[in-house]
């Protein structure tokens, strides 16, 4: 199995991740994507109650929009970046727990601040 350049060897001493490091991972990095299309739902509603609310001219409806980008576009990018470096350390057989876990903490922060961004905007009625 050894190679003239050594590739095979060295591609078979390398340790792999395990079966439940990989599962776990997964679970987290889905548990992130619910927390993403959640936020962009809420944030949604909630930004379309504040403009719908802005009659009496004392709001501005920016923020709004501004939460619901951040949301979208940054929810979207913070779980692309998640996954990609949670699969560049699995293959590099590291911890990828932590990397998962660190984007579902990111991904509520990030919801907090589209919502305050959206309070900003003005009176939200339901």
């Amino acid at each position: 199995m050894a190679h003239q350049d050594g590739v095979a060897v060295e591609a078979a001493r390398r340790p792999r991740a395990g079966a439940a490091q990989i599962a776990i991972t997964a679970a987290i990095l889905f548990l992130q994507l619910t927390l993403a299309q959640i936020a962009a739902s809420v944030v949604g509603l909630t930004a379309i109650s504040a403009v719908a609310s802005c009659d009496s001219g004392d709001c501005d409806p920016r923020w709004a929009e501004w939460a619901m980008e951040a949301t979208l576009y940054g929810g979207g990018a913070l779980l692309v970046v998640t996954t990609a470096i949670a699969i560049w350390r699995l293959v590099r057989a590291k911890q990828s727990v932590r990397v998962a876990i660190t984007g579902c903490v990111l991904q509520v922060l990030l919801a907090l601040a589209a919502a305050m961004m959206v309070g900003i905007t003005g009176p939200v009625s339901f």
